[in-house]
């Protein structure tokens, strides 16, 4: 018995290093897709990431399609998207015997990736959107009796799910942290995060953005007629309206999201985790507010793209904001 607890000569040495904790989500998912390989009869395991219509892949084992880590996938006809969805079973034996999937297995044939069976499930972040998947594949069917091993694989997807969600919190109190260190990032007369800040938010977001797969929108409120405020009431009746616009945008953002005073009557959110539906919302519920408190401004707002990432959205957030500058200017004054 002294053996078997260690006391004696014939106790197992289990190295340290292999129950030391993952330093990341990606030496996670490796070591999750490196035991599935080795424990399920299925030539590919992969993790992906979705981007998009595309998805990118994460870690990956693959001794039946030569797929390597970062590669790009479509996500818009495979079957990481149809089980992902609902689609279709999480465990597939024989591609074959599901005519809805026939589509999706044809597409896999076309880019040189001939399926017969797959088990796929969803990677979530923690307030449920869709990070990416865990899937398996091989080109050739399996027995029935392979669902037995669905236990185990929802456990792994959950496993790195919660890894993925303690690590993007860590990384959202590390920005936030890094930005408090410093007071020459805040605006001195909002409270709110100045030129400077927001220029090292968008370049760290960007780098989440592209490290989890996740959404990010911009939204940019512009003031028509500050000078025309500061003339009538003076500079501290100017002063009231910027204060005023800060606390506005601070009611309409949520928790996360980062407002900007980014030049003198110029601000901006940066709303993370925030997709076109949310970002388009958001905007609204922006012009709303400053409507009922009486503040002329002109917005604009974008969603970011993976391919162009989070500045073209700036660039495109203040497009539509110029637009509606123009359009208040042209519009016929009423009589």
């Amino acid at each position: 018995m002294a053996d078997y607890w260690g006391g004696g000569h014939g106790a197992a040495e289990i190295p340290s290093d292999r129950l030391a904790p993952f330093s990341d989500f990606l030496s996670a998912a490796r070591a999750v897709v490196g035991y599935l390989h080795e424990r399920l009869d299925f030539g590919l395991l992969m993790v992906t990431r979705k981007e998009g219509d595309h998805m990118r892949v994460v870690a990956v084992v693959d001794s039946a399609y030569g797929l390597q880590e970062q590669d790009e996938l479509s996500w818009t006809d495979s079957l990481c998207r149809a089980t992902a969805e609902g689609r279709a079973p999480s465990i597939v034996p024989d591609i074959t015997g599901i005519p809805s999937l026939a589509d999706a297995a044809e597409k896999e044939a076309e880019a040189g990736r001939p399926l017969r069976s797959h088990m796929g499930l969803p990677l979530l972040h923690p307030d449920g959107s869709l990070y990416g998947t865990i899937c398996a594949a091989d080109p050739q069917p399996k027995p029935g009796d392979i669902v037995g091993d669905l236990p185990l694989f929802e456990l792994m997807a959950q496993l790195l799910s919660t890894v993925l969600a303690v690590e993007t919190k860590a990384a959202t109190e590390v920005r936030r942290a890094e930005l408090a260190e410093e007071e020459s990032l805040v605006d001195g007369l909002t409270g709110l995060s100045n030129r400077r800040a927001w220029d090292r938010y968008l370049e760290i977001e960007e780098n989440r953005c592209r490290r989890y797969g996740i959404p990010a929108s911009v939204v940019v409120v512009d003031l028509d007629h500050l000078k025309e405020v500061n003339d009538s009431e003076g500079h501290a009746g100017g002063d009231a309206l910027l204060r005023l616009v800060a606390e506005t945008l601070e009611q309409c953002s949520r928790e996360p999201d980062i407002c900007s005073r980014t030049g003198g009557d110029e601000f901006a959110i940066l709303a993370v985790d925030c997709d076109e539906t949310a970002a388009e919302a958001l905007a609204e519920r922006v012009d709303e507010a400053l409507a009922e408190k009486r503040v002329q401004a002109s917005l604009g707002w974008a969603t970011r793209v993976p391919i162009t990432g989070l500045q073209e959205a700036v660039r495109r957030a203040d497009q539509g904001m110029f637009q509606a500058k123009r359009n208040k200017r042209q519009a016929p004054h009423p009589d």
